[in-house]
Formats: C-alpha cells, sequence, structure tokens
C-alpha cells in the first residue's frame, strides 16, 4: 500500500504555528473555565452534549476492493458510541444558533492504529456543514480562539480573510441559523477534513436514513435532548456512512478546505451503516449522556489506514490530545 501523505502539502513554519496555537488554546480553555464552569477543565470546544446512544455499525455488503478497506473490511457487526453536541466552548440554550457535532466511536475493530491511538477504536467526528469559507487550518484555528467573542470573531475574520471569505462566512452562519431547530436526526454530518481511505484521500459524511417525521423541535433550552430521547424510545435511529474518494488536486484538494469536492466527479458511496438501538426509559438515555462526558473523541483515535490528512488535521492531532490530557478523558469506554 503506497504511502497517502504524499497527497499532503507542509508549509514552513506549521510546526511553530502549532506550538504557539497549543499555547493560545490552553490559556483560551482556562479563561472559558474561569467564566462559565467554575474553573472546571472542559472540552475546548462542542462543550455541550446535545444527546448521546450505543449501537453497532455495520459494513455494506459486497463492497468494491477500494472501499474493503478499515471499517469497511468489517465482516461482523461491531459496538459504536456516538455524541452529538454543539459547537460553542460553553453550554448555551438549544434555540441560539450553533453548529452541531456528530462524534462517533466504532469499537472491537482489527487493524493497526495510528502511533498513539488505542487498539481496537476508530473516530468519525463530523458537523452539520459541508462547505468553508475558511481554507486552511491555521486560518480555522485563529479563528476557533474567538468562538466566544462575536466582536473579536469579526475583527480576526477580517485580518485573515478575503472579502470574498467574509461574504461565505457569513452566509454560512446564516443558514446555521435555519437548522437551529432542526432535530438532530435529520441532517448530514460531513468530516471537516479529509481522513485515508487505505492509500487514498476521502472524505466521509453520515448521511440519517428514514429519520422520524417531524421537521423542526420546539425552542427550549435544551429541546434538542429531548425530542432526540423520544425519538430514541419509539424506534432505532440510522446513518450511513458515504466516503468521495480523490481523484485529482483540482477538484479534490486536501490541503484547501474552501473546496467542496463535486459530486459528480467524486460521488458519494454507501460503506456501511450506524444503527442507534432504542432505549427503554428517559434514564437509560440520561446514563448514556453522562457517559460519554468522559470519552474523548479525536479524528486520530484510529487506524492507519483512516490516517487523518491535511493542515487542519494536522493541527487537531495536538489540540484535541492536549484538550483530553487537561480534562482527564480516556479514548475508550
Amino acid at each position: 500500500m503506497e504511502d497517502v501523505s504524499r497527497f499532503e502539502r507542509l508549509e514552513p513554519g506549521e510546526d511553530d504555528f502549532t506550538r504557539n496555537y497549543l499555547d493560545d488554546l490552553e490559556k483560551y480553555q482556562s479563561a472559558v473555565a474561569t467564566q462559565h464552569t467554575g474553573g472546571r477543565i472542559c472540552r475546548g470546544f462542542h462543550k455541550k452534549t446535545l444527546a448521546a446512544a450505543r449501537g453497532t455499525f455495520r459494513a455494506a455488503e459486497a463492497l468494491p476492493a477500494e472501499l474493503r478497506v478499515g471499517v469497511g473490511a468489517l465482516s461482523e457487526s461491531v459496538s459504536a458510541v456516538v455524541r452529538f453536541s454543539s459547537g460553542q466552548s460553553f453550554a448555551q440554550p438549544d434555540f441560539v444558533p450553533d453548529i452541531r457535532g456528530l462524534a462517533v466511536k466504532i469499537l472491537d475493530i482489527d487493524g493497526e492504529p495510528l502511533d498513539g491511538a488505542p487498539n481496537g477504536v476508530q473516530d468519525f467526528l463530523a458537523v452539520n456543514a459541508n462547505n468553508h469559507s475558511i481554507r486552511d487550518g491555521e486560518t480555522f484555528a485563529r479563528l476557533s480562539l474567538t468562538a466566544t467573542s462575536p466582536l473579536k470573531a469579526a475583527a480576526t475574520a477580517s485580518s485573515l480573510l478575503t472579502f470574498g471569505e467574509q461574504m461565505r462566512l457569513a452566509w454560512e452562519f446564516s443558514r446555521l441559523a435555519g437548522r437551529t431547530l432542526l432535530p438532530l436526526s435529520r441532517p448530514t454530518y460531513f468530516g471537516a477534513g479529509p481522513i485515508a481511505f487505505g492509500d487514498i484521500p476521502a472524505k466521509f459524511r453520515w448521511v440519517p436514513v428514514s429519520p422520524p417525521p417531524g421537521r423542526f423541535v420546539w425552542p427550549g433550552h435544551d429541546s434538542h435532548r429531548n425530542r432526540f430521547c423520544r425519538d430514541l424510545m419509539k424506534r432505532p435511529l440510522k446513518f450511513d456512512l458515504e466516503v468521495q474518494l480523490f481523484v485529482d488536486e483540482g477538484v479534490t484538494p486536501v490541503e484547501d478546505l474552501s473546496v467542496t469536492w463535486d459530486e459528480n466527479v467524486a460521488p458519494p458511496r454507501k460503506v456501511g451503516t450506524l444503527q442507534l438501538s432504542p432505549i427503554q426509559s428517559h434514564s437509560d438515555f440520561e446514563t448514556a449522556c453522562n457517559q460519554v462526558e468522559a470519552l474523548a473523541f479525536s479524528p486520530w483515535n484510529g487506524l492507519s489506514v483512516h490516517r487523518p490528512l491535511g493542515n487542519l488535521q494536522r493541527i487537531r492531532r495536538l489540540a484535541y490530545a492536549q484538550s483530553a490530557e487537561r480534562r482527564g478523558a480516556r479514548s475508550c469506554p
């Protein structure tokens, strides 16, 4: 198998930037902890758990060779744990516009882990937005440290982004507001950056399968949590894992986050299905939500055949590890 890192491009000064960012991130987390959690260090981002569940993942049958890799090579169902979250660094009411995240931890999986990753685990982290106005990981990282201050975010964006990129960012936020009350079981969740699928880059997504009826949740402080619990008490919830495979650097770039991979050129292809198990009671749901609080999800908790790729992913490796260590989180249930 060829080295998939040949698709990456490391820019001069990236290591220095990452070291400085980690220092700034530590200060940012400490400031957020002082202001919002009485000094207790929590997740740097995606602080609020909206919902959590246990389930299974099964690879699709008769996959072609290029998809029969890692999670696509599973011969039977394996366990999975999921966490839905809102993107802000502190908990806020669910009716406040914010990005939604889905973190999936597939367990009991065979394969060589990435350096420093636990055995038998593959994490997939995704959000309910596909395209980015932010072209690279360094810009994304700088803007992330302004998440708690709209004025600071606007000033930073104006200094880092072109006018066109600022307009795209404003458009994305307006679309985000329109998705605020969409039930967690309805959106498609997209990986933030490429990963390897064997020896080729890929982008992944989680696509809902026959979600429950009802297009919106009633505005409330914990409306998503309550709605998801009710839905999961009635039936299992399913998401298909789909991937787009790299074609060429022109239409499917690895380093440029601002380019949406054209589905006509790189069509999404189903790899498997995540099924979230029904629960018997609200107490079962709350137990699942409490259990995921102690877990660390990271794009770098996984198999070497699914190595994260690109500038953003390289920064995330150290940032997620630092955050998990500071709050004493573990990678396995």
